[in-house]
């Protein structure tokens, strides 16, 4: 494209991309950014062919952050470079396109030997969701450094074959964080196959890795694991796997029984993420048992806990909100009021949705 068809301002944070200060070029991304439109893909992508621009990395990024299919060929050409660093900017340009001719380059990038090419090949994967990514990401679950982002990626697919094998690092992983990432891959599956392999992670003995499992198991609503976990509740003697079998079987419905504890642990332990646990709790109850509580946690001393109380009252459709919202925050701040309102609503929808999306998997499955 020309040059005179862009703007002065356009011109200008281009020509920042040659700066040798990294501050510089960061700067003139962001504005780029803002600017971003057809006029500038042909400029970016002369920036992008030549590897001895400052502003290489940044060009291709903000290609990608384009989501123009038209930049496929050249990114194509760029990614058979022998710079890691490019390679790896390259694909996380191909995640945000989502162009499927990037497809097989993605899958032997897999192979990479760099890691973090790896990675963002896996992620870029994903993103597509391609069921053709489906084998060579299993095979990725082998690589200890890989495993992660692969379960990750196979989860974004969505592909029952995926199931097995996430389940092998759940159960068999070394490492703890592993076997986390695995029994969140596979609550993100949304199938009701893989929620069952889930309950087997109640099996583990780190900390993390039942937090994980317990999570999943809630808010996927997998009544099956509500006697595993009443046990483990009494039995642990670790206190947030404790707290986390709480939240989880008030999302089972079984709240009740879990009332005083969520309540005692809002009001007394001294950290701010177990108080938003215990509110996510008990907002899974009727508003009249819990509206208390919950009113109290607007003064909490963590902004956060405060917010997640205010989004919990409104899903509770408690009339009085907005009264003690102004109260909390005073009139000058009713632009805050607003976007918490906001924002809950769109919380709702997502909810409401995840919701609904799980109930006709597990009917289709019936069927």
């Amino acid at each position: 494209m020309s040059e005179h068809r862009l703007s002065a301002l356009q011109v200008l944070y281009l020509e920042c991309l040659s700066h040798e200060s990294d501050t510089i070029r960061e700067e003139a991304v962001k504005h780029l950014l803002d600017l971003l439109d057809g006029d500038l893909i042909d400029p970016l992508i002369e920036i992008a062919r030549h590897s001895d621009h400052n502003g290489q990395l940044e060009a291709i990024w903000l290609l990608g952050k384009s989501e123009e299919t038209r930049v496929t060929e050249t990114l194509l050409e760029i990614f058979d470079t022998p710079d890691s660093q490019v390679r790896e900017v390259v694909a996380g340009a191909f995640a945000e396109i989502g162009d499927v001719r990037a497809l097989q380059p993605l899958i032997e990038a897999l192979t990479d030997d760099s890691n973090t090419v790896k990675d963002s090949a896996a992620i870029a994967l994903g993103e597509l969701r391609d069921s053709r990514a489906i084998k060579p990401l299993i095979k990725q679950l082998k690589d200890p450094g890989g495993q992660q982002v692969a379960a990750w990626a196979l989860a974004m697919i969505g592909d029952k074959r995926a199931i097995q094998p996430l389940t092998n690092v759940l159960l068999q992983a070394e490492d703890a964080s592993f076997r986390g990432m695995a029994a969140r891959s596979l609550g993100k599956l949304a199938m009701p196959e893989a929620d069952q392999t889930v309950v087997q992670g109640l099996e583990d003995q780190d900390e993390s890795v039942l937090i994980e499992v317990i999570r999943v198991l809630g808010e996927r609503k997998i009544t099956s694991s509500i006697d595993a976990i009443e046990t483990l509740f009494k039995e642990t003697e670790m206190e947030r796997v404790q707290l986390a079998c709480a939240v989880a079987m008030a999302r089972l419905g079984r709240g009740e029984d879990y009332e005083a504890y969520l309540v005692h642990t809002l009001n007394n332990d001294s950290d701010w993420g177990a108080r938003l646990s215990a509110v996510i709790g008990l907002r899974q109850m009727p508003y009249e048992q819990v509206e208390k509580p919950l009113r109290e946690a607007l003064n909490d001393v963590h902004w956060l806990v405060q917010k997640m109380a205010a989004r919990s009252l409104l899903q509770l459709q408690d009339e009085e909100l907005y009264a003690t919202l102004e109260d909390l925050l005073g009139e000058e701040e009713e632009d805050i009021m607003q976007a918490v309102i906001e924002s809950s609503f769109l919380e709702l929808i997502e909810e409401a949705a995840f919701e609904v999306e799980a109930s006709d998997e597990v009917d289709d499955e019936q069927e």
